[in-house]
């Protein structure tokens, strides 16, 4: 009878302790906040561009398992948009869900004001994904993905010629 009843709480524990894991790395589009248009750059350039935020709830502690789910959910949406042969530059943010970021999930604020706001939030902030043309005079791009806590910096493609 001993047995039974250890086995009972011992599986009891185990379903249970199952149920309230919670999923990593969900990632969850904040689509209020896409533009696609003229972005100026660093230089005062006219230039087309893409830029899209997404929240990613309960990322990963493992840093090398968080940028290979970021790295293929970005790849996903370059492929879908086709945005190295639509865009100059591409950007895609990537910040931790929390209780103050998750106001931006169906914002009304327009793209500018809410793209400010977030901004605010830098201790959510996990990095971008980001396409950047090697020089005005070609169409080679390169993608890199930056990642902070701690910062690095990934080289993901390099089109660009030496």
């Amino acid at each position: 009878m001993m047995k039974i009843n250890l086995v009972i709480v011992l599986f009891v524990f185990i379903i249970s302790n199952s149920c309230s894991q919670k999923k990593q790395n969900i990632i969850i589009p904040l689509e209020n906040m896409d533009f696609s248009g003229i972005v100026a750059t660093s230089n005062n350039e006219d230039k087309k561009g893409f830029i899209r935020y997404l929240l990613v709830d309960n990322p990963s502690s493992d840093q090398k398992e968080l940028v290979s789910i970021l790295k293929k959910y970005a790849d996903s949406i370059v492929d879908e948009n086709r945005i190295g042969k639509n865009f100059d530059e591409c950007n895609i943010n990537f910040y931790k869900k929390t209780s103050k970021t998750s106001e931006f999930i169906g914002t009304e604020k327009d793209f500018y004001q809410a793209q400010h706001d977030l901004g605010d939030y830098d201790q959510d902030y996990i990095g971008s994904y980001e396409m950047i043309q090697c020089n005005r005079d070609n169409i080679e791009k390169k993608w890199i993905l930056r990642i902070q806590n701690p910062y690095q910096e990934i080289v993901i493609y390099d089109y660009c010629k030496p």
